[in-house]
């Protein structure tokens, strides 16, 4: 089987003027809708798999922020698309200015989140 580490799922939707607008025996939409959730539920499984990958692995992490429910700074690596992929969570001794590059130890999961603290 093939196993994607980031995968992003849609339920389809008739639009006006395509061929397929037309087309004979529509998919329900709770069959769309459990044909989506259980893709999910499957690719959540295999990004828990990808994510044990970077356990004890140090990445380079720009800093975007911080965030004061779980006190902790956030950023993304070079493989992280802003506002679609997990975040990368983690502390410092230090103050961290939004903008900054710093080397993150990975030490938990967090669904698709990551979990750190910056190598001093």
């Amino acid at each position: 089987a093939v196993k994607f580490e980031r995968l992003g799922v849609f339920t389809y939707s008739r639009e006006e003027n395509t061929p397929a607008y037309d087309m004979p025996d529509q998919v329900s939409e709770t069959t769309k809708r459990n044909r989506f959730e259980a893709l999910m539920a499957d690719q959540r499984r295999n990004h828990n798999e990808f994510n044990k990958s970077f356990l004890g692995k140090t990445l380079k992490v720009i800093c975007e922020g911080y965030d004061t429910v779980s006190e902790s700074f956030y950023g993304r690596s070079y493989a992280d698309a802003p506002d679609i992929d997990g975040k990368i969570y983690f502390s410092s001794h230090r103050r961290i200015r939004d903008g900054e590059f710093v080397e993150v130890k990975i030490t938990e999961l967090l669904d698709y989140d990551l979990v750190g603290r910056v190598s001093e």
